[in-house]
């Protein structure tokens, strides 16, 4: 593609490698939805070690703190995560 935009050669480049390579999608879906089971999974924990929390200790301070607590990392590290992924992509 003479005198063709970089990024649009880049991105055929890259579709017609995934039609040869079927398996890599596989891989993909197994492995994202793997994540997708730990995310919920975490999630429940989080929630259900709240509820015991509260149960025992009738402390609704004590139930919000667990939750944060299960949340903040999550929303601290997010835009950092966000942001390496993004240079290791226009680096690579």
């Amino acid at each position: 593609m003479a005198g063709g935009d970089p990024a649009q050669a880049l991105i055929e480049e890259r579709i017609v490698d995934s039609q040869r390579s079927p398996g890599k999608m596989k891989t993909f879906l197994t492995i994202w939805l793997g994540q997708v089971v730990s995310l919920v999974g975490s999630g429940l924990t989080g929630f259900a070690l709240g509820v015991w929390v509260f149960e025992q200790t009738g402390s609704a301070t004590q139930f919000a703190l667990i939750g944060l607590s299960a949340v903040l990392p999550r929303v601290l590290l997010s835009p950092l995560a966000g942001a390496s992924s993004t240079a290791g992509i226009a680096a690579g």
